[in-house]
């Protein structure tokens, strides 16, 4: 059976209508940096910006890679708050990203921005300053609804010392009682382990990674937190810290009353728009 010439240049078209929009930011081609915009290993982490404007670190000591089970992830966004008072989160439209560098595997300072749903517009900044990672970024157009308030940052942490099992009633007896004995061993590994965080007002909480905790209160979330820190085992040396810097803070968001060594922890920084109207408020990644 023979194809006519035009069949499959109309064919050809058409797939490329069909396939879904990609990002703009350029994407290096070698190990370990498939994926990525831009990559820089250093003496306590790995961090890298993804192709898709996410930035991903893994605190781990020695680490090649960014990605791997022990990372964690934080995307851009925007703010909106309403006529109605009411705050909205704005995702990135993927297909807005730009740069004027090109990809790299390594990071001085690199500047990328883009687009979100509703049409306002930010810049990210990226670089490094003495072996820490600082991240912060502005709204450079508010877009056609004038309502967009800030940039921010969301981000999760990996599940740290818990299991990706799929659990619940589909496991067996016997996968119930594995599961058991890895969680004992779990608890002995972590006992005396505590996340450490700096709030606002100058108090310091030392949550317990065994104990249920209530991380998005209002004594903790509520006052805003300028330090997170973990000095955990799994990290093998390393003790990260994520820092906000002056006019900025961070809040959670976890399940009350889990426990954190099971469980991962949803961390949002957001810099206040009044007091940093240059964007000039950075969240940093100190691997210490």
């Amino acid at each position: 059976m023979k194809i006519q010439f035009h069949t499959i240049v109309q064919l050809s078209l058409f797939l490329c209508a069909v396939q879904p929009a990609t990002a703009q930011l350029p994407s290096l081609s070698k190990a370990p940096w498939f994926g990525f915009f831009a990559g820089q290993q250093t003496t306590g982490c790995t961090l890298g910006v993804t192709s898709e404007g996410q930035i991903v670190f893994n605190p781990t000591k020695g680490s090649e890679s960014p990605s791997g089970g022990w990372s964690f992830t934080f995307r851009p966004a925007i703010e909106e708050v309403t006529p109605d008072g009411k705050v909205v989160r704005r995702e990135l439209d993927l297909t807005t990203l730009e740069s004027a560098q090109p990809a790299e595997d390594q990071i001085e300072k690199l500047i990328f921005t883009g687009k979100v749903q509703g049409g306002a517009k930010m810049e990210v900044t990226v670089e490094l300053n003495r072996n820490n990672f600082l991240i912060g970024g502005r709204v450079v157009d508010p877009g056609p609804n004038k309502n967009a308030k800030r940039i921010i940052l969301v981000g999760q942490t990996p599940r740290f010392y818990g299991s990706y099992e799929d659990g619940g009633k589909t496991m067996t007896d016997e996968q119930k009682a594995i599961q058991e004995r890895q969680d004992k061993a779990r608890e002995k590994k972590v006992k005396g382990e505590n996340l450490e965080l700096k709030l606002l007002n100058g108090k310091t909480v030392k949550q317990s990674l065994l104990e249920p905790a209530d991380l998005g209160s209002a004594e903790i979330s509520g006052v805003g937190i300028s330090e997170i820190g973990m000095d955990f085992e799994m990290f093998r040396g390393s003790s990260p810290s994520l820092i906000a810097s002056p006019n900025s803070a961070f809040t959670l968001k976890f399940k009350k009353d889990a426990r954190i060594f099971k469980n991962e922890i949803y961390i949002y920084w957001r810099p206040d728009p009044e007091k940093d109207p240059e964007g000039k408020a950075r969240m940093a990644i100190s691997p210490k």
